[in-house]
């Protein structure tokens, strides 16, 4: 939901830490118009893998704290 909220694109920082974030949840917070302004996004201790980090790295590039793999 929060990828699609327009309210979003105020945010420059996140933490979705330990949310028990999926593959699904990666690929919408990566696909998402609204978070272009975020300088920081913690998604450490999700349950996402190599996929959906992907998919954030490329869109946040170093901006996103990933979890280890």
């Amino acid at each position: 939901a929060l990828a699609d909220a327009p309210g979003a694109g105020r945010l420059t920082s996140l933490s979705l830490r330990n949310n028990d974030l999926d593959e699904k949840a990666a690929a919408a917070l990566a696909a998402s118009p609204y978070l272009a302004g975020l300088e920081r996004l913690d998604l450490r201790e999700n349950r996402f893998g190599r996929v959906g980090a992907a998919a954030l790295r490329k869109r946040f590039g170093g901006r996103v704290v990933l979890p280890a793999p």
